[in-house]
């Protein structure tokens, strides 16, 4: 039939008919001429004069999704498990090769091309100028993007999410307090950074109004010009809260301990601060880790923390961890370019029951436990390494671009861990340790954290100074439709909204 032209100014008007034969996958308009994408081109077109122009030939193994004009014109193309964009002249960009992908499309935006696909394993988008990955969504579900507005199409129902946020994203606020650290301490955020520590009482229920409001940041430490904290850690199932921090002038780190659900510092009798450097909580007994080796541990009783015992390692503490269970773990290094050493040690009194070797020198290093006891630690130039509870190794991961590793998270009812280095974030699946493409929005984090609760994600970004809150159980949009609407729709209403290529479903139903 061809390309019509309407002029919107002249609604009554005519069209304009140029001559195309043949079906195209899609379309793009700008002002003064379309892009037609076929099945194995790309046409200009005229819309004053209908001239026609074969712009972008694609390869034979490649399929076409769309185009779009970004300083000349890009094609987005997928090929076995890539999602790709095409330049003319043959030049290809690989985007992604973890599909195969479908529902492919492209768009443009003030800040460049705008790339979304789905696959098996959720819903993504990139910013193609700048070529990076702007959301990852879990379940799939075709999706458009522009100007950071996402539009996606999931079940039956057609969402918008709002610019710049994933669309997993619940609450964010900023946090300019110097580079931060998140931790829940039962369902209390605790946020650490420069000269302040805060407490947020049911975070993960604000949203972003609320959890911005400074009423709900209650200061648990204010330091003088010059001071700062450094560690932060909390008993994930107990009301406690640790932090390390120095005083303006000052070479040694000194302890701050909290119970945060009554907003109350509790004293430490700490035998000696010189060296002190790491601090964890297992279950509710308290940790310190020095650089002479040192681990003590601390029990609370009559109001105040004292000392339970101690052993010493043979090398500097550089990283200490634990969970609810039994055991804590350490990484020791004699400093500089020595291969540093993953310790398992008895929680109740600090016995050494095992010890491995790790890959990387320790400029910095994490220890992270898992829910079900198993081990990561992170060490060096993006080295992640799985252990047993016992030590024993279960694979390794090796991703240089991440440079220095900040911090490891366990996202439990996903089996993933996300791993945070100095220039970028991903996520490796726990069983096969392979990357997968999610939580990246916001990217890198400098800090994350999961409650008791596992509902929710708590973020700090230090890309862009944000603290964010990540839902972690999608609800049922079904359900949002029938608590909006108060009742079923009916078959025309669902034709009207949905759409009828769409079967009908109650929404309202068990």
């Amino acid at each position: 039939m061809g390309l019509f032209v309407f002029d919107a100014k002249r609604p009554d008007a005519p069209p304009r008919r140029c001559p195309e034969s043949g079906s195209a996958q899609a379309m793009s308009a700008t002002k003064g001429e379309a892009l037609l994408t076929k099945d194995r081109e790309v046409v200009r077109i005229d819309l004053t004069t209908c001239a026609r122009s074969v712009v972008l030939t694609a390869p034979d193994d490649v399929r076409l999704h769309g185009a779009v004009g970004d300083h000349g014109v890009v094609a987005v193309a997928t090929r076995d498990a890539q999602v790709l964009v095409l330049r003319p002249g043959r030049s290809e960009t690989l985007i992604s090769d973890r599909g195969p992908y479908q529902n492919a499309s492209i768009t443009m935006a003030e800040d460049g091309a705008q790339l979304t696909a789905e696959s098996d394993h959720g819903t993504f988008g990139w910013n193609v100028t700048g070529r990076t990955q702007r959301f990852g969504y879990p379940k799939g579900g075709p999706a458009v993007m522009s100007n950071g507005i996402v539009l996606r199409h999931h079940g039956v129902v057609a969402e918008l999410y709002d610019d710049q946020r994933s669309p997993a994203t619940t609450a964010w606020g900023d946090f300019f307090g110097g580079l931060a650290s998140v931790s829940w301490a039962r369902d209390v955020l605790v946020i650490g950074g420069g000269r302040n520590v805060y407490a947020m009482p049911h975070a993960a229920g604000l949203k972003p109004g609320t959890f911005s409001d400074p009423a709900n940041h209650h200061r648990l430490l204010h330091l003088p010009a010059g001071a700062r904290t450094h560690v932060l850690a909390t008993s994930r199932g107990g009301p406690w809260a640790a932090a390390l921090y120095t005083e303006t002038g000052g070479k040694h780190r000194r302890p701050a301990v909290w119970d945060v659900v009554e907003r109350r510092r509790t004293p430490v009798r700490l035998p000696k601060e010189v060296g002190l450097r790491h601090v964890s909580f297992v279950g509710h007994d308290l940790y310190f880790g020095y650089n002479t080796g040192e681990v003590r541990r601390f029990r609370f009783a009559d109001g105040e923390w004292r000392s339970a015992g101690s052993h010493r390692l043979p090398e500097s503490v550089v990283a200490l961890g634990g969970g609810t269970g039994d055991r804590l773990y350490a990484v020791m290094s004699k400093g500089g370019g020595a291969r540093p050493t993953v310790v398992a040690m008895r929680a109740s009194d600090l016995t050494v029951t095992a010890s491995r070797r790790l890959e990387g020198t320790t400029a910095t290093a994490k220890v992270e436990v898992m829910r079900d006891g198993q081990v990561v630690t992170g060490t060096g130039a993006g080295v992640v390494t799985f252990f047993t509870a016992e030590l024993d190794l279960r694979g390794r991961f090796v991703d240089g671009a991440l440079r220095y590793l900040f911090d490891l998270t366990e996202i439990p009812d996903r089996g993933h861990v996300l791993v945070s280095g100095e220039n970028r974030s991903i996520v490796l699946d726990r069983r096969t340790l392979a990357p997968q493409e999610a939580w990246k929005q916001g990217a890198p984090f400098l800090s994350a954290d999961v409650p008791k609760t596992e509902d929710v994600m708590a973020t700090y970004s230090f890309a862009k100074f944000t603290v964010a809150l990540w839902a972690l159980k999608e609800s049922d949009l079904r359900q949002r439709v029938c608590r909006a609407v108060g009742r079923e729709l009916s078959r025309e209403e669902w034709r009207r909204h949905i759409g009828g290529g769409v079967p009908y479903e109650p929404v309202c139903a068990a």
